[in-house]
């Protein structure tokens, strides 16, 4: 029977030992510092991978059979349906220059080298606050359809399957096909904010300012999601703006 000094004794053995653990755990410096490393670690694979698909990355010119095989091989056969005469336009206007990778990476900066990706990205991740189920889901996009080709060849059913846990999946599903499609047919492309121009279906605010800031290293951008209005002050500061 626990008589009232026996309880007393034990709530005080504990908070011995509480304290005891608060005195031997990791300080709130050196929480800092591991984070401040790890995010460093991150930055610098981001880095290695970006120059890695740069380089293996090799842009043909003046031959216009050499430069649609190109395209098709960057997006798939679709690519190649695209009624063009000016490969070379169609490539270079989906080129990406991606700004330098910031200490504390966002996720568009995974995938900002390649501007579908990003696009995609962005229109999986909005309006979903849980960075986990983000990353999962769109990492398993992207090993369902690795290119546009692949998602437009893809039953609706299988990529439900992949992202369900992102909600939303009517909406998500048809922006994934319009933001595919036109990167597909769009002789030169381009997307923003302006309707019968350059607006895409489900393509919002978030998912284009993403593309200009990441992309494009557009530092005139003025955008209203905070993340991406601290990234784009970071990038005036390390710019020398």
């Amino acid at each position: 029977m626990y008589t009232g000094e026996r309880i007393d004794k034990f709530g005080e053995e504990l908070d011995a030992q509480i304290e005891k653990r608060a005195r031997t755990g990791p300080s709130a410096e050196e929480k800092a510092a591991a984070r401040a490393q790890a995010m460093e670690v991150a930055r610098g694979l981001l880095e290695e991978a970006r120059s890695k698909l740069r380089a293996e990355r090799k842009v043909p010119t003046g031959d216009s059979a050499a430069l649609r095989a190109e395209a098709i091989s960057r997006w798939g056969e679709r690519a190649g349906d695209c009624e063009t005469d000016d490969w070379e336009g169609y490539l270079a206007s989906r080129e990406a220059s991606p700004a330098p990778t910031s200490p504390e990476p966002l996720l568009q900066e995974h995938y900002c080298a390649e501007p579908w990706k990003l696009l995609v990205a962005c229109a999986l991740m909005s309006r979903v606050s849980s960075h986990e189920t983000k990353t999962r889901c769109i990492e398993g996009f992207f090993e369902l359809c690795p290119t546009p080709t692949a998602l437009l060849d893809a039953d609706a059913g299988d990529v439900e399957a992949v992202i369900n846990p992102l909600g939303l999946f009517d909406g998500r599903w048809r922006t994934l096909v319009e933001l595919t499609t036109r990167w597909l047919e769009m002789p030169l492309f381009d997307i923003g904010h302006e309707k019968g121009v350059n607006k895409i279906w489900g393509a919002g605010e978030f998912t284009v300012d993403s593309y200009h800031i990441f992309c494009k290293d557009d530092r005139t951008v003025d955008p209203a999601d905070a993340a991406l209005r601290s990234y784009v002050r970071w990038r005036k500061l390390e710019h020398g703006d």
